[in-house]
């Protein structure tokens, strides 16, 4: 557009309507350039500082969480290694149990014949007509027999 027109430049358009430009405000115009004092260097120095700050926070804070689940994954092994400590315990123990009560039953098992020739009194008369001689043999028979064929 022609300055010689007659609304002239819209940029003095606007200026003349209420609006400022670049010219009305001096601080902007004088520093626009490099200045370390600048309003907008002022605010990249603060923002930048607020970011370092906020970064530095979250890096702590992540170290602390890292710790943190690190104590609680120790905390978690030390109580699997000792459930593992007392179940082996345990499992011993009832083996040792188990070990007992077999050997026990090993023992009765050999001394039930024992037992039972112990109950029957072989010097007995008949008792009225019947014949128990042959159960007898059976049974002195059974507790001469080895471990193998008396189990069948």
């Amino acid at each position: 557009m022609d300055s010689s027109s007659p609304l002239g430049s819209p940029y003095q358009q606007r200026s003349n309507s209420g609006n400022l430009s670049s010219e009305d405000i001096p601080s902007l115009q004088n520093n626009a350039g490099n200045d370390e004092n600048s309003p907008l260097r002022v605010y990249e120095r603060k923002h930048d500082e607020q970011i370092r700050e906020q970064a530095k926070a979250s890096q702590e804070k992540h170290e602390e969480q890292k710790k943190a689940a690190k104590e609680e994954v120790n905390k978690i092994l030390e109580e699997r290694a000792a459930k593992i400590e007392q179940n082996k315990a345990r499992n011993r123990e009832e083996e040792e149990n188990e070990r007992g009560s077999r050997k026990k039953a090993e023992e009765d098992r050999q001394h039930s014949w024992e037992r039972v020739s112990q109950m029957i009194d072989f010097n007995a008369t008949k008792p009225e007509g019947k014949d128990t001689s042959t159960f007898k043999r059976v049974l002195l028979e059974a507790k001469h027999l080895p471990k193998a064929a008396s189990k069948s």
